[in-house]
């Protein structure tokens, strides 16, 4: 019998997001005739939810779980990480060591490349080398990432425009960084006007009411405060219509606040994490992505195969995902007014929003379906052990 590859896939945590989605479906689907994979997670933060129940519905029994491997940067606690990575890589021997978000990618390849393994990819869902965090932080994390990238076999971007954006910054070369898009299990979003209704149930709200979506981590990047300095805008035209933001992390207090600030408590409805997206999808007239630095969103993929507009800031790999103008509206970052304009078009426009939909789903389906996804990354994975093993 022939030999499996062996994987680690090492995540930094299990908390809601597309990354953690990828690598759950990636693990979960690959052939298990040929690879043999055991997804390595660390702890999620209070406010940031967790995929780990997803996880064990499709199927996967080796998680290996290291308590100190975390988001937040902590000298004692990430050695201990680091070492228990590095012990747990001596002690599998994995063909392939392939990491997802920012503190795996770095420990885990250290790890891997001191313990001796051949091939590491690290997966670049999205990046903060942007002076987001202050210069100095955004500085230090390229220097890293240009030492790390030398010892990789390969970075995956996301999109096309976050691998542009990647080599801009010099980390990596043409030839080592490559693009693999998103791969999603789209198939329950081909029916999604099924569940129309039950939100708008549940929220007291009629189906003559136009609500607007927005299915986002409640963090800095991701552009609240411009989308709700937009709300105030849109409130002098269009008082009636409503927000639903399905999401939650470090900025729901500051944000619930800044909505009472503005006027905004009777527009805006948070719904925290829900499991339920489909059904947020299914009962917005159109969907709203402020973010300020992006990958590939796996909402705005989910939101377009389920055949509603989209209007989204132009970060990252948004742009490949909209064809502005026929499945929804591309707008400049950090510009209520833009998001505004937008939004109105869509408001006062029923036509429009209903052929932007079916725009939308020809623009995703089939093209970034999961089945694409596993195939093209076991084609890479073997393209790679095999070379090294020559």
């Amino acid at each position: 019998m022939k030999k499996k590859i062996k994987i680690l896939r090492i995540i930094s945590r299990l908390a809601v997001g597309g990354s953690t989605y990828h690598a759950i479906v990636l693990t979960a689907h690959q052939d298990k005739e040929v690879f043999d994979c055991v997804l390595v997670r660390g702890r999620e933060g209070e406010t940031e939810g967790s995929m780990l129940e997803f996880a064990r519905q499709k199927g996967l029994k080796s998680i290996c779980y290291i308590p100190e491997l975390e988001r937040e940067v902590s000298l004692k606690r990430d050695i201990l990480a680091f070492w228990k990575l590095f012990c747990l890589i001596r002690r599998e021997k994995p063909d392939i060591v392939d990491t997802h978000q920012s503190k795996a990618g770095a420990l885990g390849r250290l790890a891997a490349f001191l313990a001796g393994t051949k091939v590491t990819i690290h997966t670049i869902h999205g990046h903060v080398f942007y002076d987001f965090f202050g210069k100095l932080k955004s500085s230090l994390i390229v220097l890293v990432e240009r030492l790390l990238a030398r010892h990789s076999s390969l970075l995956v971007a996301v999109s096309e425009n976050v691998r542009k954006e990647i080599l801009a910054f010099k980390v990596g070369t043409p030839e080592k960084v490559i693009t693999i898009p998103y791969g999603i299990e789209l198939d329950k979003y081909l029916s999604i006007d099924g569940h129309r209704g039950d939100l708008r149930r549940e929220l007291g709200l009629s189906e003559e009411d136009i609500v607007i979506g927005n299915v986002q981590r409640l963090v800095p990047t991701k552009g609240h405060r411009y989308l709700f300095r937009s709300i105030q805008l849109l409130k002098e035209s269009a008082p009636e219509v409503r927000f639903v933001i399905a999401g939650d992390g470090e900025m729901r207090g500051e944000l619930e606040q800044l909505a009472e600030n503005l006027g905004l408590k009777e527009n805006i409805y948070f719904l925290g994490f829900r499991e339920d997206v489909d059904n947020i999808y299914a009962d917005s007239d159109a969907l709203i992505f402020p973010s300020l630095t992006e990958g590939a969103p796996f909402a705005i993929i989910e939101a377009l195969a389920s055949a509603r507009p989209v209007v989204a800031t132009d970060v990252g790999g948004i742009s490949e995902l909209i064809d502005d103008g026929k499945c929804g509206f591309v707008v400049p970052a950090k510009d209520p007014g833009a998001l505004t304009e937008a939004l109105l078009k869509l408001i006062r426009d029923e036509g429009l929003r209903k052929s932007f939909g079916e725009n939308a789903r020809s623009k995703v389906y089939p093209h970034l379906s999961h089945n694409r996804l596993v195939k093209d990354m076991e084609k890479i994975y073997l393209e790679l052990v095999n070379s090294n093993r020559k």
